[in-house]
């Protein structure tokens, strides 16, 4: 064979013509892969999208809740005081009529000494 004719032959089977005639499966079978491994990746990010904004939302709500909650917290606290504070002065209220009443009774028992007193005089 005359170096000519290898030229030749080696033109003829160089990888360039395996792909025009398409005897190359495999690389459409890896090109087709990579085509669903791409829309796969596609298709996750877009899930992962929608649980971060999910998770935002969660974290929002929980957020709302745990400021609700303190508000709660906070009247209950406001409440507590104010009744301790009814409670004191019902305290001296209750100390103050005592008080009045002894009082009272003490005019009474004045005024019946008074009235006997009245009575002896006449």
């Amino acid at each position: 064979m005359s170096g000519k004719e290898k030229c030749e032959e080696r033109e003829t089977t160089r990888p360039e013509d395996d792909l025009d005639n398409g005897d190359m499966p495999d690389v459409d079978k890896l090109m087709s892969s990579l085509d669903e491994l791409h829309q796969a990746l596609d298709t996750m990010d877009s899930i992962l999208k929608f649980k971060n904004t999910q998770l935002k939302d969660t974290q929002r709500r929980i957020d709302e809740s745990v400021l609700s909650v303190q508000a709660v917290e906070k009247e209950k606290d406001l409440l507590v005081e104010e009744k301790e504070q009814i409670e004191k002065e019902k305290e001296l209220l209750i100390e103050e009529k005592e008080g009045l009443l002894s009082t009272s009774n003490d005019c009474k028992e004045a005024s019946k000494n008074t009235k006997k007193r009245m009575s002896h005089l006449k």
